[in-house]
């Protein structure tokens, strides 16, 4: 079996390069990686101010931030957990209506189509976590990209 250190049994060169079946793991992973990337994002460019910055305290919603368009929405979530304004136990992220919104906003800040989606439970949004539980590369666990209505 090829490992992709050119070591197997599945083609490597034998010189410690990276083997052919690797490499074709890599450009088909980073093609597929490019079709994600362009349906989750292609709202982006509507330019509509659809994401509000939002927290959780005692079991309460508290929209923070006036409405903000994809880029602002972008800007704020990696200043906000740069800034590390929220410790580990409070509940933080950004809100808003539509599910393909809310995907393609986790889609971009974690820089990878590997996020987690939580459905809907009663009182609660359904949301999505960004790959890792990070913000380009930044630590924040409990950043939520909030959707929709809450479950009843």
């Amino acid at each position: 079996m090829d490992d992709g250190c050119g070591s197997g049994a599945g083609g490597g060169t034998g010189g410690g390069g990276i083997g052919p079946t690797a490499v074709l793991i890599a450009v088909l992973d980073a093609l597929i990686q490019a079709v994600r990337y362009s349906s989750y994002t292609s709202k982006k460019d509507d330019d509509k101010a659809v994401y509000y910055g939002m927290d959780l305290y005692g079991g309460t919603e508290n929209i923070i931030t006036e409405p903000m368009t994809f880029d602002q929405a972008v800007a704020w979530a990696i200043r906000t957990a740069a800034r590390g304004k929220y410790t580990e136990r409070e509940s933080w992220g950004l809100y808003t209506q539509n599910e393909d919104d809310a995907m393609a906003m986790a889609f971009y800040l974690g820089k990878s189509a590997q996020f987690t989606h939580d459905k809907k439970e009663k009182g609660h949004y359904a949301h999505f976590h960004t790959a890792f539980r990070q913000i380009y590369g930044i630590p924040a666990k409990n950043f939520h990209m909030w959707y929709g209505e809450k479950g009843v």
